[in-house]
């Protein structure tokens, strides 16, 4: 990494890390986003069948 770019991707990683430890939290207290998970599947023609389990 030339040293004259370091600040900027320090400031990028800070960034990404604070969004990072927001997702975690979410998931610690069971409100994380899953919906794109279904999305995904539903996309590639997974069947779904609600509970199941």
């Amino acid at each position: 990494m030339p040293w004259q770019d370091a600040a900027e991707i320090i400031e990028s990683a800070k960034k990404m890390q604070a969004v990072d430890a927001e997702k975690v939290h979410e998931a610690l207290i069971g409100e994380a986003d899953h919906q794109w998970i279904e999305d995904q599947l539903r996309e590639q023609g997974t069947e779904i069948i609600d509970g199941q389990y």
